[in-house]
């Protein structure tokens, strides 16, 4: 239960939850159960076209429908978040931007944009030629281990890793990893012609997986700057936590989501 003025009970918030790139619904399996409102994931391995900010859009849209939820985003997925609430200030509580990717201007990825769109068109001939050479039940989960040590600081889950022994899956993460250029590009543009909405946002930076003092220095100024551009940012430092925040702390992301929804009385 939470509490309003003087302890009158109020609703916990609704929650929608935007996976990172390559990051299947599980990957939040233990921040749900610390929340109390209403929880809504959205699902990335679950297919879909080539991502595009506009359709990212959608699908949150889709995902929220009559809610107004605070949105919690983990690396990559933070980019559809922030689009989301500048389009439609009115529909969001709030940010929980969870070690958000930076976005900076740069290049426009239309090029990779274009291959994450003929390997989305070409995905069951790619999926059925890997799942034939058994590259991705061989390199697949081993990947996906390695990968999970060194952004998190525990052991990861092994039956986390089985979904990517599947074809489908490492087809979906490279059209992610191509797409993610453009998507980026469309975030500055779309930056500059539209207002940061006056929504409480809390930015978490983990600084623990980053191996230099200048490294550490540079993602911590990146984090500020983009709290800073919202009327109502906040910057949550986590010196010691690796990427992987929301598995290894969810407590830490249950009480951001708790702050979110309070200043913004949801």
């Amino acid at each position: 239960m939470v509490t309003g003025p003087a302890g009158t009970p109020r609703r916990a918030p609704a929650v929608l939850l935007c996976p990172g790139m390559g990051e299947g619904a599980e990957t939040w399996d233990r921040l749900v159960p610390l929340l109390a409102g209403a929880v809504t994931v959205l699902d990335r391995a679950a297919g879909g076209p080539s991502p595009t900010l506009a359709g990212e859009v959608a699908r949150i849209a889709v995902l929220a429908g009559d809610r107004v939820p605070v949105l919690v985003a983990h690396s990559a997925g933070a980019l559809a978040a922030e689009a989301y609430a500048r389009l439609r200030p009115g529909r969001v509580a709030g940010l929980v931007l969870v070690d958000p990717s930076v976005v900076e201007p740069g290049t426009t990825g239309r090029l990779r944009a274009a291959t994450a769109r003929l390997l989305t068109a070409g995905t069951p001939v790619l999926a059925g030629a890997l799942d034939r050479a058994g590259l991705p039940g061989r390199f697949g989960p081993w990947a996906w281990r390695r990968a999970a040590r060194r952004m998190g600081e525990g052991p990861p889950d092994p039956v986390h890793a089985v979904a990517y022994g599947r074809p489908t899956v490492l087809v979906r993460l490279m059209v992610e990893w191509l797409a993610h250029p453009a998507l980026a590009a469309e975030l500055v543009l779309l930056r500059e012609r539209t207002a940061a909405p006056a929504v409480p946002v809390r930015v978490l930076t983990a600084l623990g997986d980053l191996g230099s003092a200048r490294g550490r220095a540079t993602w911590r100024t990146a984090h500020a700057r983009l709290a800073e551009s919202f009327p109502a940012g906040r910057q949550e430092v986590l010196r010691d936590a690796r990427h992987l925040v929301h598995r290894d702390h969810p407590g830490v992301v249950a009480t951001a989501i708790t702050a979110v929804g309070r200043d913004s009385g949801s």
